[in-house]
């Protein structure tokens, strides 16, 4: 395969990973990181909804000021919600 279609499946991987994270499908988001989607990755607003579990600083807020935590609570991500918490909380 060559650097370009490696580059194209990579940003295939990283728009499933996205939408199984928004969607809070694990199975999805498993199936995304091993195909080789990077946990960085960002959508159009800037949304990094896997910032905790990519061990990022789970309290850096997207282009709109909303945090992980935020958009958890929002969509009724509870579990995701209270793992970002107890991560704001071991940080600060």
């Amino acid at each position: 395969m060559s650097r370009q279609e490696q580059k194209q499946e990579q940003k295939k991987a990283e728009a499933r990973l996205i939408a199984a994270a928004e969607a809070g499908d694990t199975e999805g988001v498993k199936a995304a990181l091993a195909a080789g989607a990077r946990t960085e990755v960002s959508d159009a607003s800037g949304r990094t909804p896997l910032l905790l579990a990519a061990g990022a600083t789970p309290d850096l807020a997207d282009r709109d000021g909303v945090t992980p935590r935020e958009h958890a609570e929002r969509r009724g991500f509870d579990r995701m919600a209270e793992l970002l918490r107890k991560a704001e909380a071991a940080e600060g």
